[in-house]
Parts: structure tokens; C-alpha cells; sequence
């Protein structure tokens, strides 16, 4: 099924390891530090600092896309957007009881105060953003 939306834009995403994925995308919504934020062709110029959680790439056939990233850049810069990832990874990678894991670990962590407490909240945050995308891949699995 094709994609309600009809302008495209190149799409670019970087890990330090690689090149995980360039294409031609409708859509993409990332997590920024802030928030999600969604970028369509045409899109003002934009330079947003990456937080943990899902980015989620519609091509222009309708197939949706998703990675995990955690940390960096993302760009959106005459039709095309960059991402920088320190960490990224394809959801359908994720295996769920490691991300439980890193949760678990990142909740054992001691309770600091300043820095360390932020540093905490932040494992906290991106753990928890993993375990909920490979969550709902394990269900997208399912329902096939």
C-alpha cells in the first residue's frame, strides 16, 4: 500500500560502526532530547539532539521502517535528513529479555545526586525506550 504522503526526501542514518540506512523516505519521526519530531519533505531547516527510542522511517511504498538509536544528531537539511546515532540498531534485532536487562541494571544503579543522578535517569530512560520497541516487534511478530 502506498504512503498517504507523496513528497519524498533522501533519508541518511550513521552509527559510529556504519552506515546503517540510506533511502528515499515520506516520513520520519525521531526521538529528539526534547520530544518526537516528525519531518516531512519540504521541511524547514532543522538540528535537534537525539534522545533514546524509536525512529520510524516510511518509505514511499507505505512500508514502515524502525530503528533504535540512543544519543546524537539529527538534520534536516534541503530534503535531506541526517541522523547520527552514538547507538543504533534495527528493531527487529532487539532481543527483549537483554533490553529487560539493561533496564534492571540501569535501576541498579546507585542513586546519586547532580551528574550521577542524570546519568542514571538517562540509562534508565533509553533502556526503557529499547524494551518498548522490541516489545512491540515481539507483538508485530505475533500477529503475523
Amino acid at each position: 500500500m502506498a504512503s498517504k504522503y507523496q513528497r519524498k526526501f533522501s533519508l541518511e542514518i550513521y552509527s559510529p560502526e556504519q552506515k546503517v540506512l540510506a533511502c528515499e523516505a515520506v516520513c520520519v519521526v525521531f526521538p529528539a532530547a526534547d520530544g518526537q519530531v516528525g519531518v516531512l519533505a519540504n521541511h524547514a531547516p532543522l538540528l535537534a539532539m537525539l534522545g533514546a527510542g524509536a525512529v520510524s522511517v516510511e518509505q514511499p511504498d507505505g512500508r514502515i521502517e524502525e530503528y533504535y538509536v540512543a544519543r546524537g544528531f539529527a538534520q534536516m537539511l534541503e530534503n535531506t535528513a541526517v541522523i547520527l546515532a552514538e547507538k543504533c540498531q534495527p528493531a527487529g534485532t532487539l532481543e527483549l529479555e537483554q533490553a529487560r536487562n539493561e533496564l534492571q541494571t540501569a535501576h541498579d544503579l546507585p542513586v546519586g545526586a547532580g551528574q550521577a543522578a542524570r546519568q542514571r535517569l538517562d540509562q534508565i530512560n533509553a533502556a526503557a525506550a529499547k524494551v518498548n520497541l522490541a516489545q512491540r516487534q515481539r507483538e508485530k511478530a505475533v500477529v503475523k
